[in-house]
């Protein structure tokens, strides 16, 4: 059997295999494959990337541009040995319409999976996702939704691409899952519900609830040791210096553009909770970051263990990053920052991401403010049990997911062999 992930809007990066579980579907019997279908949703060039970012470079990515590439490697394939799953499923529009549509036309079998809750204002959503929400939801989208971006197009005398664009995606998030349905749909907990392209799709039987993979890791970050015999501080890094090209590609506003600043900011913060803390501050790097040695001075930077770095932290500083789950989990202190300069980007992505600390009314330090960094033990929230279990019930854990001890993907594999197994009786 293989597995074989459809990345529609993501490259692939070296620590995919952690987030994604391709050791746990390995250990399960089963080969795996990584598709990067970037280039049928974007104008990204693949092929053109600044150098240093961290791509995984195993033999068993694919990067694939165009449908008719996209038809050659379809048909090089048995179709009872392969399995897809198409990732994100609240990205769906016309091209997610055509990629299931190759799958149906080759008799190919895929499951539909969310991305895990993000860390921003779609925190405070209420759950569960009642019926009286999906009405609401689905007049939004489909009435109120398609009416705008068509009256937006009207006006441009049908010029506006992008509203035209928009407009007819919206017919294809409706009639898509219809028409083209999938064996399952992944959904990594409540909250994603409000994401399906389809508003009613949640009392679907097909559908599986399931906890969010930042529990999975979790799981496996219990049973390493230490990662020093030092104590430290952890900083959950989200690369805000080092990847514009990303943010741009993503439709975000640049966060940061006085790096210079930045740096000498979060710095400064380091050595005040250094010195009340007497120990280093460690940089727990974000996957698709790219530092050179010395960027934070003397302080190490480490990729793909920010598990383990946060489980033995006497203190986690954090930004907006959806690590900071694994903070909750494992029962942190932590201290939440920004800058203001983040906060006045055009859109105001990044002030919109931080809403989610208003689940628990947090304080936040702005480390551009000197008086504040001086103060800065007053937003230093120290574990609270009521608190912390808020975040676990929209974000993490599921009540209902069946679940709870499982690797994330070592379930998957038993849904979709189970499956597998019915199909051939």
């Amino acid at each position: 059997m293989k597995l074989i992930y459809l990345f529609e809007r993501r490259l692939p990066y070296e620590y995919d295999h952690i987030d994604f579980g391709y050791d746990d579907v390995r250990n399960y019997g089963w080969d795996v494959e990584v598709w990067c279908l970037l280039g049928l949703t974007s104008n990204v060039d693949v092929n053109n990337m600044p150098k240093g970012i961290k791509f995984d470079t195993g033999n068993y990515v694919k990067y694939i541009n165009t449908f008719k590439e996209f038809d050659e490697a379809i048909i090089s394939l048995n179709t009872d040995e392969v399995f897809f799953i198409c990732y994100p499923y609240h990205a769906y529009d016309k091209t997610s319409y055509n990629i299931r549509k190759k799958l149906y036309d080759h008799n190919f079998e895929f499951a539909n999976m969310t991305e895990p809750p993000g860390f921003d204002d779609n925190l405070l959503r209420k759950i569960p996702f009642s019926f009286a929400q999906a009405v609401k939801h689905a007049f939004r989208r489909y009435i109120l939704g398609t009416g705008y971006y068509f009256v937006m197009w009207l006006k441009s005398m049908f010029s506006d691409q992008t509203n035209k664009r928009k407009f007819i995606d919206c017919w294809y998030r409706l009639i898509g899952p219809i028409k083209y349905p999938s064996c399952f749909n992944f959904f990594t907990t409540e909250l994603e519900y409000y994401f399906t392209p389809q508003p009613f799709g949640k009392w679907l039987e097909k559908n599986i609830l399931i906890h969010a993979s930042s529990y999975t890791e979790y799981l496996c970050a219990k049973k390493t040791t230490c990662i020093s015999k030092n104590e430290y501080v952890v900083f959950i890094d989200q690369g805000l210096i080092s990847r514009d090209i990303a943010f741009v590609n993503a439709g975000l506003d640049i966060p940061i553009k006085n790096k210079e600043k930045y740096i000498k900011d979060l710095c400064k913060l380091f050595s005040c909770l250094e010195k009340k803390y007497g120990c280093e501050v460690v940089i727990a790097a974000h996957p698709k970051s790219n530092y050179q040695a010395g960027t934070f001075g003397k302080r190490k930077i480490m990729y793909g263990r920010t598990p383990e770095l946060i489980k033995n932290a006497k203190l986690v500083i954090h930004q907006c990053s959806t690590a900071f789950f694994l903070a909750v989990l494992f029962k942190k202190d932590f201290l939440n920052i920004y800058t203001k300069e983040m906060w006045q980007t055009p859109r105001g992505d990044f002030k919109r991401f931080y809403k989610g600390f208003e689940v628990i009314n947090c304080k936040l330090l702005d480390i551009s403010d000197e008086k504040a960094v001086a103060d800065y033990e007053n937003c230093i929230l120290h574990y609270d049990e009521e608190k912390y279990q808020k975040f676990e019930n929209v974000a993490i854990i599921d009540k209902n997911s069946i679940c709870r001890e499982k690797h994330f993907y070592t379930y998957v594999c038993e849904i979709i062999d189970e499956w597998n197994h019915k199909a051939d009786a």
